[in-house]
């Protein structure tokens, strides 16, 4: 089973980011929050991955975007920033 390495912020304007150690994450297409289980998901070449879970103040975040930021540093050093959609399934 792959095992995905990623980590789950939210800024002061409320925004949220997703950071993985892998930048092939960071091309996902679609973030998928399920709020019942705080199970989120990658849409990445059409296969669902589980990337985490979220809890506590992180959920209200999630809830309340459409969109969030994808990054991961690159082997060269630079850092990769992708916008990706997020549905919330409620």
């Amino acid at each position: 089973m792959l095992s995905v390495n990623s980590s789950f912020q939210c800024n002061d304007r409320g925004a949220v980011g997703i950071s993985f150690d892998d930048p092939n994450f960071v091309r996902a297409e679609t973030i998928i929050y399920e709020e019942a289980t705080g199970n989120v998901h990658a849409l990445l070449n059409n296969k669902q991955m589980l990337i985490g879970h979220i809890s506590g103040t992180m959920t209200k975040a999630f809830s309340n975007q459409n969109s969030v930021t994808l990054s991961s540093q690159r082997i060269d050093g630079t850092v990769l920033d992708l916008e990706a959609r997020l549905v919330v399934v409620h």
